[in-house]
């Protein structure tokens, strides 16, 4: 310790100053423990929400059911036949877990318009092919087989194709052809004659129309007489499924002037104009009126459809008979006076018949 005299005359005192470490030679020090110390460190448990490697028996694919993959890396061949997609095992899909749908019964508003509406139905198959599906009908001269048929265009078309028939239920040809311009060549005629035969097709694209054995009449209806609380969306749907399968509902019409129309499908024209009583959930009744606005396009009914009509019609009267000589007690409506009066009937069954009150042309 050391000391010098002030000018007041006292020592003054000095202590030794200790010079600190220097901070970069504490830093390179530190640096160079550093990796001896995380060397020494345990190795932390395996986490996949870190990103880092997990226990691949822990791993489940959502496809297969399996372990040790993911779904994206699943290469195991699953299949579902209901669906028949190859994304999930038929034990697992959602058809077999859900309500089983039903057929909608559709145009009972009046007698002759009744159908069932099938509404789950599978979308068209793609338009274009390499081998156009071609629909072969026969126009003239009797029955054909799928025998005749193929050897008929085998010796008649020798293109280098083995041609296949399929009878279809209206009575028509399934087949396909090798490419589209062979297809043309043969659609452009009305008709020809098979060989070896006498009977004469013609030839033409398929469609779902070409299985069909009918098509519906499209019109547009106008619809009147119905209350504020049934002016909803889904409401008309329902009010004009009584003609048949409601195609489309007028929306923008009816906000702009309030005017209901309906584009349905029916079995008969003839019935319109009609009246009809719809009842609300509180009970209360309310007439209808439908009348024809427009007819869009007029239906067809092939003569095996017609012959459907003629049995049914046959059975419901051969029914009737029967239920007569039962004796059982039913109510009818007279259509012509309106009066409700007792008939000896059958089987408990109530025959419905257009009255004036209630279902009027």
């Amino acid at each position: 310790m050391r000391g010098q005299m002030n000018k007041g005359g006292k020592l003054q005192q000095y202590r030794p100053v200790h010079k600190e470490k220097n901070q970069t030679e504490e830093k390179i020090a530190t640096s160079a423990v550093t990796p001896q110390t995380a060397t020494q460190q345990p190795t932390p448990p395996p986490n996949s929400r870190t990103g880092m490697q997990t226990n691949p028996q822990r791993i489940f694919c959502h496809r297969c059911k399996g372990f040790g993959h993911m779904a994206r890396d699943c290469s195991n061949v699953v299949f579902c036949i209901n669906c028949a997609k190859p994304t999930h095992r038929t034990e697992d899909c959602i058809y077999d877990k859900q309500p089983r749908p039903m057929a909608k019964l559709v145009g009972y508003g009046a007698p002759g318009l009744g159908c069932i509406l099938i509404q789950n139905t599978k979308p068209d198959p793609p338009k274009e092919h390499n081998n156009p599906l071609a629909m072969i009908s026969t126009v003239f001269g009797g029955e054909l087989t799928e025998a005749q048929l193929e050897q008929g265009f085998t010796q008649q078309f020798k293109w280098n194709w083995v041609w296949k028939a399929k009878a279809m239920p209206n009575g028509s040809f399934q087949m396909r052809f090798p490419n589209k311009i062979k297809f043309d060549e043969l659609a452009n005629f009305d008709y020809f004659n098979v060989k070896g035969t006498d009977v004469q097709v013609n030839v033409k694209e398929w469609t779902q129309e070409s299985e069909a054995v009918g098509k519906l009449h499209i019109v547009w209806v106008k619809i009147t007489g119905i209350p504020e609380e049934m002016k909803g969306y889904q409401a008309l749907y329902e009010i004009g499924s009584n003609l048949g399968p409601v195609l489309e509902v007028d929306m923008a019409t009816f906000r702009a002037s309030n005017v209901i129309r309906a584009k349905v499908g029916m079995m008969e024209l003839g019935v319109l104009p009609l009246k009809l009583v719809l009842t609300s959930p509180k009970g209360l009744l309310f007439q209808a009126h439908f009348s024809l606005e427009e007819v869009v396009e007029l239906g067809w009914f092939s003569d095996q459809l017609d012959d459907t009509f003629e049995k049914i019609e046959i059975q419901e009267n051969t029914l009737e008979g029967s239920s007569q000589r039962e004796g059982k007690q039913v109510v009818v409506v007279d259509p012509m006076t309106e009066d409700h009066h007792v008939s000896k009937t059958g089987n408990g069954l109530l025959k419905f018949v257009r009255s004036k009150s209630w279902c009027q042309n």
